[in-house]
């Protein structure tokens, strides 16, 4: 922390002559250092990792904003094919005043002015929605989405209304342009053969755009659901069920064991330094065989033998923990991917070998566990042992019967509340320790928020091309109406072509979505089935929203009395 109006380059030149001095004796490699802001750390460059922060990176706050705008345009041209479908009931009143002597400018000024209403409109809305959010922290995982620290500002409301200025300008100046410049002539003798929005082919391709942005978000919405569904359900390797954790604290390992031991319901405790959660929670330490230039930094946990027996660790080779009387550290327990870092062939080779944990300790392998997912089944498995010493212990490991879950639980915390002189101690059941560890609840829900609103837009879109071509033709029904077709045949006929656009964004997004479902399995070591049934459900979905729609407006054209719209002619 600098003193108040200092000179940085200062510091910057202390630190160099710090690197000098290093450098002279420094014959690997040269040092330096560089100077970096405190609120410059995260979100910060991919490079930086952000290790020291759990923050996000600017790569996904580019992204995050890039689907919003994506959205945001979406909806811009919804707002205008919506208008412009409302225009078919308004545009006689353009004409109209119009012929009083309303200026083009007057009527554009008019519906620009009432598209940045509503565009205000949705931002006190969405003010709304923001304070749950903030509240309740729905997509908060292991970093805080929204800070809890965040409050509303001057600033960020100047921003936030800067946003909604720009929005209802970009969703209000086309329509108020194409509104602005009919010809009251035209619009009062028949706006039916007025061409509002142009070539009918861009409007399909943007309907397009929209579902096939939708459809991508529902197969890769799915995709990482299935894939987070299929981890959390995946065999650890170990033990999960009838197992409560107890954190030690300040309690005596022995002491709460004994005791633990003597309540109805309990099996077997263990304890251990172990900590299943997400993040790796053990010790690290440079092993090696007989050269220290060759270590290897091997994470461990420290375990005692009824820990490994109670877990129902998978042994390949050797032996657990000997049951031994004395405070001397012994033995090591290494898994299958130590014993290859060690270089040996094969896991019967470890057992018996001595390995340097530092200067003045060795210990002897006693066996090889079968590799299992110590950090989540999303990681690759590393290289880790197990330790025996009695004072590393943090946790116990409480094996149940099974049978009245509530019950034993409730006597092991009135237990601990005894041993904590009447202080209150929590437990949790390790099966719901890994559900949390391999939930990405959070990211689930912002995914699926992101993709309600995509198909709510693009379905809005859609809505509003079916409107307009139902305002267009609905003398050409009632017409057809009269001559003798039927309901069935008015609604194929007015819907056949919104179909195809339907069918046209699955033909699109399918591939693409299966691209980007592939490339996220491929970062998991075990990966979920993602078949092409999969893949054909979520475009079925996405049919049937877009089904609904149109049938829906249709059909209420095509039982639509004749005489309502002929009555005039």
């Amino acid at each position: 922390m600098l003193r108040n109006k200092s000179d940085a380059r200062l510091l910057d030149n202390r630190l160099q002559a710090i690197a000098d001095e290093l450098n002279q004796l420094n014959e690997n490699g040269v040092t330096s250092f560089v100077r970096q802001r405190l609120d410059r750390i995260s979100p910060g460059r991919e490079s930086l990792g952000n290790e020291n922060a759990m923050g996000t990176s600017w790569t996904k706050i580019y992204t995050e904003a890039g689907i919003a705008l994506l959205i945001l345009f979406a909806a811009c041209f919804n707002y205008i094919n919506l208008t412009v479908a409302r225009a078919l009931s308004r545009a006689k009143e353009v004409g109209v005043r119009k012929i009083n002597g309303a200026k083009r400018a007057h009527i554009f000024a008019q519906y620009v002015v009432e598209s940045v209403l509503l565009s205000f409109l949705a931002l006190g809305f969405a003010w709304a929605v923001l304070s749950f959010i903030i509240r309740y922290a729905p997509f908060n995982d292991d970093y805080e989405f929204i800070p809890s620290s965040f409050y509303y500002n001057i600033r960020f409301v100047a921003w936030s209304a800067v946003y909604a200025l720009f929005a209802g300008l970009v969703a209000g100046s086309a329509p108020a342009w194409m509104l602005s410049a009919f010809k009251p002539l035209a619009v009062l003798k028949n706006l039916s053969t007025a061409r509002i929005l142009g070539r009918a082919g861009i409007r399909k391709t943007l309907i397009v755009f929209q579902y096939s942005l939708s459809l991508v978000l529902i197969i890769f919405l799915f995709a990482f659901f299935k894939q987070f569904s299929f981890m959390s359900a995946a065999d650890p390797g170990f033990k999960r069920e009838h197992v409560l954790v107890v954190p030690l604290g300040e309690l005596d390992a022995d002491i709460t064991a004994q005791r633990l031991r003597g309540i109805s319901g309990v099996k077997a405790v263990g304890a251990s330094s172990a900590n299943f959660t997400k993040h790796f929670s053990g010790m690290a330490m440079p092993v090696w065989k007989t050269v220290k230039d060759d270590a290897i930094n091997l994470s461990y946990y420290d375990a005692d033998v009824s820990f490994l027996s109670l877990m129902d660790f998978e042994l390949e080779a050797g032996r657990g923990f000997p049951e031994e009387g004395g405070n001397k550290e012994r033995y090591l327990l290494l898994n299958g991917k130590a014993a290859q870092a060690f270089g040996f062939a094969k896991p019967e080779d470890a057992v018996g070998e001595e390995l340097w944990v530092n200067d003045s300790t060795q210990l002897q392998v006693a066996g090889v566990l079968k590799d299992f997912n110590y950090k989540g089944s999303g990681q690759q498995i590393e290289p880790l042992a197990f330790r025996s010493r009695n004072d590393a212990y943090t946790n116990l490991y409480v094996e149940t019967a099974g049978g009245d879950a509530v019950g034993v639980q409730q006597r092991v915390e009135a237990a601990l509340t005894d041993l904590h002189g009447g202080h209150p101690a929590t437990v949790s059941w390790l099966s719901d320790v890994l559900d949390q560890r391999n939930s990405q609840s959070a990211t689930l829900s912002l995914l699926g928020f992101i993709g309600f609103i995509a198909l709510v837009v693009a379905t809005l879109g859609l809505l509003g091309q079916v409107i307009y071509a139902v305002e267009v033709k609905r003398k050409e029904i009632a017409i057809r109406k009269v001559i003798g077709a039927d309901s069935f045949r008015l609604v194929s006929s007015l819907s056949s072509g919104f179909i195809k656009v339907l069918f046209v964004a699955g033909l699109i997004a399918m591939p693409i979505g299966w691209l980007l479902a592939t490339l996220f399995l491929q970062n998991f070591p075990i990966k979920a089935n993602f078949t092409l049934l999969n893949l054909l459900m979520c475009f079925l979905f996405l049919l049937a929203t877009g089904l609904f729609t149109i049938v829906s407006q249709t059909y209420r054209a095509a039982i639509a009395k004749p005489v309502e719209n002929l009555r005039l002619e």
